[in-house]
């Protein structure tokens, strides 16, 4: 089974952690404010910290350079079929649109926390993604169940990777 590993940190420390674990597939993803190594793999986890996550769909194919788009969605259980169900809708939806390259259904391994992972060719790309009704009604249902707000929330991350430093 393949998994997604994340791990956060400034550019500096994820640099020098990338200089100490085999980069085989590991990958630096920046945006202004944070930076992060995200690892899709079937192996093990060669981050010492971070979220580890079991990919339960995967589709599309990613480019060399765009966005990467993480979005964390807490889902109580009762609510999982429906919004897997809402996933199935919006991933037809997503492979129509105008640059979109991939994207990753996640469940975090020991949690009922998913992970939408979605590459992009631009931020506005999808931008203009997250206004359809598709994507909408996961998100407005992730509002409504309240308490879910404070860990569900979207960060967007541009690849390759730019220097902030130069240490």
């Amino acid at each position: 089974m393949k998994h997604v590993y994340i791990t956060m940190g400034t550019e500096h420390y994820l640099r020098q952690v990338l200089d100490e674990i085999p980069s085989n597939g590991v990958e630096l993803f920046q945006n202004y404010e944070q930076s992060l190594l995200y690892h899709e793999t079937e192996q093990e986890n060669v981050f010492r910290e971070g979220a580890s996550y079991r990919i339960l769909q995967m589709f599309g194919e990613r480019k060399h350079a765009g966005v990467l788009v993480l979005e964390y969605l807490s889902i109580r259980d009762e609510e999982i079929p429906i919004f897997l169900a809402d996933f199935d809708a919006m991933r037809k939806q997503l492979l129509k649109q105008l640059g979109f390259q991939a994207a990753r259904l996640a469940q975090e391994v020991h949690h009922q926390k998913f992970l939408i992972v979605s590459f992009w060719d631009s931020e506005d790309a999808y931008r203009l993604f997250s206004k359809n009704e598709h994507h909408s009604k996961i998100m407005q249902r992730i509002q409504q169940a309240g308490n879910q707000a404070n860990f569900s929330h979207t960060d967007i991350y541009h690849y390759p990777a730019f220097r902030h430093d130069s240490k």
